[in-house]
């Protein structure tokens, strides 16, 4: 409205005028129609593609069960049906799953503690070595990090080699504590829809950090590598990880049988996407001697270089 305020006041004339808001008003209806095309042909994309698979899969139900000499068990069938789905998208984070065996997938995921096991290094430096970061990892890293510091130690080297399991909160709660202040780990879903999920106001702390990975560093443990990388400056040493850094989301069906799937991508302040990429270390490193840890070697190395 201030646009034609601006071209009254100076007096243009009424034609001038009356194209101007011709010309606004085919960029709205561009716009709008764009949009609208977009949404129409998803639409039509999606019940295509619905009404193919259920066509085939009709074809087969038919002549199965025209010809069959066998007993079909109906809810076995429907199960694994349901089960076929989810193993056709070919990605190992997606799960169906019966009641009874959610219950027991959940039991499992929040048994996952969170212990660790540290040890002091050369040059008074000390490595935190992390198996998972599922229960109580946040609480345990940070009274860690706080001893350690009171003790004098100035480089930490995180250990997240074989580390696959955990959990969004603790990683959360860990980054909160010790990186410096700004967003620091976001989700990016399948509409392009950006949210922050870890953002902190601390001061950071003052300890520097170098990151140790390897080929079984997954899901979790690649968001908190890539975050105390982006957020604290951590230098990454070893072979480039398993590229498996997505949110799962469940969603519970009208038989209380639950579907498992990956509904958005975690990123950190870089903006880095590295699900099926991985995250590249700064240092590369392979662990070829069964007699030296190689890469826990580079790893001290790594931070004398940044001390």
């Amino acid at each position: 409205m201030k646009i034609f305020g601006k071209i009254l006041s100076k007096k243009v004339s009424v034609s001038i005028t009356v194209a101007a808001l011709f010309i606004v008003a085919a960029l709205v209806y561009s716009l709008g129609y764009n949009m609208a095309m977009r949404k129409f042909n998803s639409i039509v994309g999606y019940a295509q593609e619905k009404q193919k698979m259920y066509s085939k899969l009709s074809e087969v139900d038919y002549n199965i069960r025209d010809g069959y000499i066998g007993k079909i068990d109906e809810d076995k069938l429907l199960d694994a049906t349901c089960m076929g789905y989810i193993k056709g998208l070919g990605d190992s984070n997606a799960k169906f799953l019966s009641s009874a065996d959610y219950k027991s997938y959940k039991s499992e995921q929040e048994s996952i503690s969170g212990d660790l096991e540290i040890s002091s290094t050369e040059n008074n430096f000390a490595s935190i070595r992390c198996s998972s970061l599922g229960k109580n990892f946040s609480a345990n890293f940070v009274t860690a990090l706080n001893n350690l510091i009171s003790e004098g130690v100035r480089g930490i080297v995180v250990d997240l080699r074989n580390c696959s399991k955990g959990s969004e909160q603790e990683i959360v709660a860990s980054m909160q504590h010790i990186a410096p202040k700004g967003d620091i780990i976001y989700t990016l879903d399948a509409n392009d829809k950006k949210d922050v999920i870890c953002s902190t106001s601390s001061g950071g702390t003052s300890v520097k950090f170098v990151v140790l990975v390897n080929d079984e560093t997954s899901g979790f443990a690649e968001v908190f590598a890539l975050a105390l990388k982006d957020s604290c400056g951590a230098k990454i040493v070893g072979v480039e990880t398993a590229g498996n850094a997505v949110r799962t989301k469940a969603v519970n069906l009208s038989d209380d049988s639950v579907v498992i799937f990956p509904d958005a991508f975690y990123m950190t302040a870089s903006g880095k996407k590295i699900f099926k990429k991985g995250l590249e270390p700064d240092v590369n490193v392979v662990n070829n001697s069964a007699d030296e840890d190689l890469q826990m070697k580079e790893a001290i190395s790594a931070l004398e270089k940044i001390l």
